[in-house]
């Protein structure tokens, strides 16, 4: 969406203009990017293997340059 990023919300999705980079600085730290188009919550993660997270029903897949910080974040949980 180039310049727009897309936020889901559990009631709602908002597109607002600005770039994903920016959104991920203002977020607390239990949010977790994992692809260069994803960050996730961590608590809201409800499975996860190397290649993706599911959030409830839906895969999100896992970026290779975020692979090693996605398992670390992730060692542990779930």
């Amino acid at each position: 969406m180039k310049d727009y990023v897309r936020i889901h919300l559990a009631d709602k999705n908002i597109v607002t203009k600005g770039t994903i980079s920016h959104y991920e600085e203002l977020l607390p730290d239990e949010f977790l990017r994992i692809h260069r188009s994803f960050v996730v919550n961590k608590p809201a993660i409800t499975a996860f293997t190397v290649h993706d997270v599911e959030v409830g029903t839906k895969e999100i897949p896992i970026g290779v340059s975020y692979k090693k910080s996605v398992a670390s974040n992730l060692e542990g949980t779930s």
